[in-house]
């Protein structure tokens, strides 16, 4: 027989919005944990970390830590989803929640730094060096700081207005939700990866002094293709998290944690060794190109 103590209880694991954030926050969590797996296996056993190889010991840095943080915040996730469903956790529900989301600021900050450094390093090459005027060195740091800035703004902001405390469908905001700092941050990444991509497509412009490497083409077209994907899936979560309401916040971590995950394979992607880094595990041919 169910009475009031016991009612909350099947609810925690026969709710859809549980079932849907867990099963979203275990695939996130799978493909997060071989990802930063490949890359710290990859970049150890072709020596990526070494100084000496300044472009690689920059990407690789950046990579891992961006992987690190993206795992970091799939296990909080799995946390969350649990906690919060019985009274006396709303400081339990305040902390992970508001953790949780500054852990996706930082995750994504560095995937974001990551294709900036990567932007910086093709423009440094001997065939796009001649671009990287004055006025290219100030729009490219005016991209990253509103990226950054904007995501750790608002990413505070949204930390400071919003509570979160324990109901029977577990953590969810307390009284009034502010959405407007994901919608701000969403807005921001916009404005900032749009000139980023500016960036990346600009060299195909320059009709005078064409590229006549076919990797380099092919390099640029793959970075500035992650990006946009980094684009899409970051506006779909701040919009979601911005606009959607729940009895819980079990989907919008969810929502959060499988853009995350979209990004890191994004950065993934941009290196030309894309597919030995995955399968690295699989083979132990010696690999020199990055």
């Amino acid at each position: 027989m169910e009475n009031a103590t016991t009612e909350p209880v099947p609810m925690v694991y026969e709710s859809m919005t549980w079932i849907i954030a867990t099963s979203v926050g275990t695939l996130s969590l799978t493909a997060t944990t071989w990802m930063l797996l490949v890359l710290c296996w990859y970049g150890i056993k072709h020596n990526k970390f070494s100084k000496s190889d300044h472009s690689s010991y920059l990407l690789y840095t950046t990579a891992c830590t961006a992987a690190v943080l993206t795992f970091l915040l799939q296990a909080l996730n799995e946390v969350a989803f649990n906690v919060g469903y019985s009274a006396g956790t709303d400081e339990v529900c305040n902390v992970i929640t508001k953790l949780t989301v500054q852990v996706y600021v930082e995750a994504t900050s560095f995937v974001y730094l990551f294709l900036w450094v990567k932007q910086y390093c093709l423009y440094q090459t001997s065939l796009l060096s001649h671009l990287y005027k004055d006025w290219i060195k100030r729009v490219s740091y005016l991209s990253i700081v509103l990226m950054v800035l904007g995501l750790n703004l608002a990413g505070i902001t949204f930390n400071v207005l919003n509570t979160f405390g324990s109901t029977e469908t577990g953590c969810r905001y307390v009284d009034y939700y502010y959405s407007w700092p994901s919608i701000a941050a969403s807005s921001l990444n916009f404005v900032g990866d749009g000139i980023m991509l500016f960036l990346f497509f600009y060299p195909f412009r320059c009709s005078n002094q064409p590229i006549h490497s076919p990797a380099t083409m092919r390099l640029l077209k793959r970075t500035a293709a992650t990006t946009m994907l980094c684009v899409v899936t970051d506006a779909i979560a701040g919009m979601w998290n911005g606009l959607v309401l729940s009895t819980s916040n079990h989907i919008s971590l969810a929502v959060y944690g499988f853009s995350a995950t979209v990004n890191l394979l994004a950065v993934l992607l941009t290196f030309e060794t894309w597919i030995k880094i995955l399968t690295c595990p699989f083979h132990h041919r010696n690999i020199s190109n990055t």
